[in-house]
């Protein structure tokens, strides 16, 4: 973690922006997976905005998969979580900004691409 921090902290002094993924992989639209602390960790360390951002890639790239199926992958930015908040505070509300509109995302996706690809039938 502190080798994480130390870094971030260097990239941010460098005019760079972090993108982490705070479940730390992809997930399929609707499954739940638990926050990983160094995103909580990065947000109290470097005292920055955090913007939340809730995309549907999961539905198209499914996680350890390496087949990606067609379709469109929608990515949207949610307002940012200001600096100050302590960390179950923060935690709460990055996850229910993402979560939330992940869920919307999903209704929003038109019929053709949340169609499964047909599997060959094997005897």
């Amino acid at each position: 973690m502190r080798r994480l921090i130390a870094r971030a902290r260097k990239a941010v002094a460098g005019g760079h922006t972090i993108v982490i993924f705070p479940e730390g992989t992809r997930t399929v639209p609707g499954a739940r997976r638990p926050y990983q602390p160094g995103v909580a960790a990065l947000y109290a360390q470097l005292d920055l905005p955090v913007v939340p951002v809730a995309l549907n890639s999961g539905r198209h790239w499914r996680r350890r998969g390496f087949l990606k199926r067609p379709g469109t992958i929608v990515l949207e930015y949610l307002p940012p979580i200001p600096p100050g908040l302590d960390r179950e505070a923060f935690t709460a509300t990055l996850e229910a900004r993402i979560e939330d509109a992940v869920a919307r995302l999903d209704k929003d996706v038109s019929p053709v691409d949340s169609k499964e690809p047909e599997r060959a039938a094997t005897g």
